[in-house]
């Protein structure tokens, strides 16, 4: 089944949401994609400080089930997106 397309402005369907420690609330999506597949995770964000906290988590998680210790991570200002292989 293909995931439906979405736009910034758009309210996208099948997402989950969460609370956080500090009231917000999180919405994400979760995926899957295929260890070989994986080529990068550009993370969006303007906190260095943040992101290097992000960063350590998801190197964890993503080491824990599996995939390369060697992934990209990167930090962006501008979008976020999975880079994989064609």
């Amino acid at each position: 089944m293909k995931e439906p397309d979405f736009f910034d402005t758009e309210i996208p369907r099948n997402v989950k949401c969460r609370g956080t420690r500090n009231g917000a609330i999180l919405l994400y999506k979760e995926f899957w994609v295929k260890k070989k597949a994986l080529r990068k995770i550009i993370i969006r964000t303007h906190d260095i400080g943040y992101f290097e906290k992000v960063e350590k988590q998801l190197r964890v998680l993503l080491i824990s089930n599996g995939y390369d210790a060697n992934l990209s991570i990167e930090r962006t200002k501008s979008f976020q997106y999975l880079e994989t292989k064609k």
